[in-house]
């Protein structure tokens, strides 16, 4: 692991209990770049009106999840972002504890691919998420990547799609350094 996973992970730590995690719940056991586990106490904060718990729960869980273990695996390089999260759900509950495991399907240059699988007490498969996330690096990290034409880019964050086409991901830069950001993420 490198140091700034530690970094990282020290972060996460930091800010348990605050933010939309922290509002339902969400309690971190293991985190490293590949893996993350965490729970939630099952209570009336998550249920929908028939008393299960909500769908977008799940949601939440397996984006949180993935993009604490996404960001720990990129460490230092820059930040994560989800792009697509699918959720099935596939078995209600209504008391207890729902246990997240995220791991990683697929960790590439420019995006990453992560499956949280959500348990409950009895270890029985409640819902499964598949979360796309996209790697934001940050501009020194661009500009160190052979053939980069960064220009002296130095503030902001770069992704590029599979295809090579520049995905805005460009923050406190001009537009002719978004422009000449677009050109290192095709090169």
């Amino acid at each position: 692991m490198t140091e700034s996973s530690t970094d990282v992970i020290t972060m996460v730590r930091e800010h348990a209990g605050r933010g939309f995690g922290g509002g339902i719940g969400l309690e971190y056991g293991e985190v490293g770049p590949d893996e993350v586990v965490a729970t939630v106490k099952v209570g009336p904060h998550l249920f929908q009106p028939y008393g299960l718990v909500h769908g977008g729960v799940y949601c939440a869980i397996a984006e949180e999840v993935a993009s604490v273990a996404g960001a720990v695996w990129l460490g230092g390089e820059g930040r994560v972002v989800g792009v697509n999260n699918s959720t099935d759900f596939l078995r209600s509950v209504t008391e207890g504890t729902i246990t997240a495991t995220g791991t990683p399907v697929h960790r590439g240059r420019s995006q990453q691919l992560w499956r949280v699988e959500m348990t409950d007490d009895r270890d029985r498969l409640l819902a499964v998420g598949q979360v796309r996330l996209a790697n934001l690096q940050y501009a020194s990290a661009v500009a160190s990547l052979p053939g980069s034409q960064t220009g002296g880019l130095t503030s902001g964050y770069r992704a590029c799609s599979d295809s090579g086409s520049a995905r805005s991901a460009v923050r406190s830069a001009s537009a002719s350094s978004a422009a000449t950001l677009s050109m290192a993420c095709r090169a």
